[in-house]
């Protein structure tokens, strides 16, 4: 084929078609960056015996109600445990996503798997920490880190506990 017979059959886009061409192929990298963000920070993420400790204390009600639904019914009960079970896949999912980082001046947490959430609390602005252990996340090597600031509470769920209480002394120095 001659550069002739390649130019006169050519699709030629226009500008305008070009700009919104390129928009379409930028929808799946905006859609997946805050994930590969997520991935490259420095920050305190919940370990895979953290994400246990979080589905074995949400399986618990689950375990404790599915007799009595059972009871009522077998498709009833059939439900239940799958509902039960999807709602522990999206808790599973959303630990996944978890991120938290200590900037110069903020705490932030990123979360989130289907809708990715930014939580934003100046430093200055916490007034306490709780720090808190139950024997199964003491088992599972994680803490529970509560932060207080006026009008908020940030809930750092199952962090590795040396991390937690790490964080926990640098943000109780500057509590007032």
């Amino acid at each position: 084929m001659t550069e002739r017979e390649l130019r006169r059959t050519a699709l030629i886009i226009p500008p305008r078609g070009r700009a919104v061409i390129c928009c379409w192929a930028a929808i799946p990298g905006l859609l997946a960056a805050p994930f590969v963000f997520w991935q490259s920070l420095p920050a305190v993420i919940i370990p895979p015996s953290g994400r246990a400790v979080l589905c074995v204390w949400a399986a618990v009600p689950g375990l404790f109600a599915a007799p009595f639904v059972f009871w009522q019914s077998l498709a009833a009960g059939a439900g239940f445990c799958l509902l039960w079970a999807a709602l522990l896949y999206c808790l599973w999912a959303r630990a996944c996503s978890f991120a938290a980082v200590l900037g110069a001046r903020t705490v932030t947490v990123y979360s989130g798997a289907a809708v990715p959430l930014r939580q934003v609390l100046p430093r200055r602005a916490v007034t306490s920490v709780r720090l808190l252990r139950t024997p199964l996340m003491r088992l599972g090597g994680v803490s529970l880190l509560i932060v207080a600031a006026p009008g908020a509470k940030l809930i750092l769920p199952a962090i590795p506990a040396q991390q937690a209480g790490l964080l926990a002394h640098i943000l109780a120095e500057e509590a007032p």
